[in-house]
């Protein structure tokens, strides 16, 4: 599962006068999940999100505040989807934002909107992983496949000392 990376597109944080920032070099990162079994899918209750604009930093975390309402569309026929699934939960956010004269702390109320489209093909992940000095030199597999029923993680290092691992 992804659960922190790169977000595409842009953050618009509006300031006083109707003047807005657009952020680039956004994000975000899953604080808390939550699993739904039937449709073996993840999303997150609890992220923080962090952008940047020239000397500007904008960082947010947002939570939830009670139990998601998921919203679950299923698909009709045979297709690769299985349904449309739109959490939506109110919550609270707080952060700061930085830039070369001053730190501005924000607070305020959210609501955070989910979309996802589980496949039949279930939850899969894989996790490589390059062992880099000083922890060693190597690499590492972890693959994840709830459609296969798989866990296979494997390590093969060669500094400091030889190791290989593997786990079925």
């Amino acid at each position: 599962m992804i659960s922190e990376g790169p977000a595409i597109g842009v953050l618009t944080l509006f300031t006083e006068g109707n003047n807005y920032l657009d952020f680039s070099n956004v994000r975000f990162r899953y604080n808390k999940i939550v699993f739904i079994e039937e449709y073996d899918l993840y999303y997150p209750v609890d992220l923080t999100i962090t952008a940047k604009l020239e000397d500007k930093k904008l960082e947010l975390r947002a939570w939830s505040i009670c139990d998601p309402y998921e919203y679950i569309d299923k698909f009709k026929g045979n297709g690769f989807y299985k349904a449309f699934i739109m959490p939506e939960m109110p919550g609270k956010i707080k952060g700061e934002y930085k830039d070369n004269n001053r730190t501005e702390k924000l607070e305020g109320d959210c609501k955070i909107e989910v979309q996802r489209q589980p496949s039949k093909l279930g939850h899969n992940s894989m996790i490589i992983d390059f062992i880099k000095p000083p922890k060693g030199v190597g690499i590492s597999f972890d693959f994840n496949s709830h459609y296969l029923k798989k866990k296979i993680y494997t390590k093969f290092q060669l500094a400091p000392n030889l190791k290989i691992k593997y786990h079925f």
